[in-house]
């Protein structure tokens, strides 16, 4: 076993109670991780753009799309989970570039199993035991008992560790020796910790890989767990870890999102959220030789009520043949600033960038008027021809 694990194979490496505690009071905030972000597939520029922003930090974007890093002290882990642009969090346990993967299956998932020994799981452990203390500290503030759904960990001394946080920061008058005494009686007066329930995920992509994703979490999710003595648990964890294979890129880390980010603002299902049913219903209305005549009507419109000379639109499609189309029949009203290529559910579409020109509206060429019929004839030739709109 590590010698990382030795001193309670239930907690995993030893840390300090005052170290995993006390986000607030800058304690921990000389450990400097790797945090990774999964992010919509296209906007990987958009997030570290943000995150330059708003942590300070340059983001690296990963060769498997959809996926960035960055490196942070963990004082600014609250900031992170603000960040507009991202899904999912993780820290970054290790990560190799060019991961040597052995010919034969068994040797493959042998060297993944030796290969859960040799990390070091010190300081991603130590910014999960962090992360469980800031969204406690975040449940009482909203007044209940913190996010529901899976628990978020079972260690005692966690509880401990911020209640003797909250109470130095009320009294900092008292002496370090009444400090350590009052943390000595909160850890001595804590149940039993309970084993700690993990899983691991693997997200694999490539093609020369000769064992599954299912194989690769088995074998590596059982060394983690003779490793730390933690208890495989597939639905009701309180630890994931995370074992992302890309090509030969290999990357190790351990969840500190429950799910997506995209969700926090979803708070009431009400008349303004539209329901799947809806949705299909909504997407069944339009067609590509429909869109000969929508796009113009759309921009001509958004034409009309934008500010000349300030005002923006931002769309998404997939027809690119028929938008760029109309975008050169509206007479100079709107001017492409910027295109973001994405990959929405597997379909290739684009992101526009319009800017409203100075152009007066009405005041436009003839051709846009009797654009109607050219755009129908187009969009009928196309059906015809079967070409896609690419």
């Amino acid at each position: 076993m590590s010698s990382e694990a030795e001193a309670d194979p239930h907690r995993g490496p030893t840390s300090s109670l005052a170290s995993t505690g006390e986000a607030e009071s800058g304690i921990g905030a000389g450990i400097v991780v790797t945090v990774g972000a999964t992010v919509p597939t296209g906007f990987e520029h958009t997030a570290a753009e943000e995150i330059r922003d708003k942590i300070g930090a340059d983001a690296r974007i990963s060769k498997n799309r959809g996926r960035i890093y960055f490196q942070i002290s963990t004082d600014k882990l609250a900031q992170v989970h603000l960040l507009r642009s991202v899904d999912n969090l993780f820290v970054v346990v290790e990560e190799f570039e060019h991961y040597q993967f052995q010919e034969s299956k068994e040797e493959t998932l042998t060297d993944l199993q030796q290969l859960a020994s040799k990390l070091s799981w010190t300081n991603a452990l130590e910014v999960w035991r962090l992360n469980n203390c800031l969204k406690k500290k975040r449940g009482r503030r909203r007044g209940g008992d913190g996010p529901k759904g899976k628990p978020n960990g079972s260690i005692a001394d966690a509880p401990a560790a911020e209640t003797a946080a909250e109470t130095a920061q009320e009294s900092p008058g008292e002496g370090q020796a009444e400090e350590d005494a009052g943390l000595q009686e909160l850890e001595e007066t804590q149940p039993e910790a309970k084993p700690i329930k993990f899983r691991v995920t693997c997200s694999r992509a490539g093609d020369k890989h000769s064992f599954s994703s299912n194989e690769a979490a088995r074998d590596f999710g059982g060394a983690v767990e003779e490793l730390f003595h933690w208890k495989a648990d597939m639905t009701k964890f309180d630890i994931e870890v995370l074992l992302n294979i890309h090509n030969e890129e290999v990357v190790i880390g351990i969840a500190l999102t429950e799910e997506s980010l995209h969700r926090r603002n979803i708070t009431h299902f009400g008349p303004t959220t539209l329901r799947s049913t809806l949705c299909y219903g909504m997407l069944r209305m339009g067609s590509r030789k429909k869109n000969w005549d929508l796009y113009p009507s759309c921009l001509r419109e958004m034409a009309r009520v934008c500010k000349p000379g300030s005002g923006k639109a931002v769309l998404l499609t997939q027809d690119k043949k028929c938008f760029a189309k109309a975008i050169s029949r509206m007479g100079g009203l709107w001017r492409k600033l910027h295109t973001v290529w994405v990959n929405v559910g597997g379909l290739h579409a684009g992101v526009y960038l319009l800017k409203r020109t100075d152009a007066v509206f009405g005041r436009v060429p003839e051709d846009v008027h009797q654009s109607q019929a050219s755009f129908n004839t187009a969009g009928e030739e196309e059906e015809k021809e079967g070409l896609s709109p690419s």
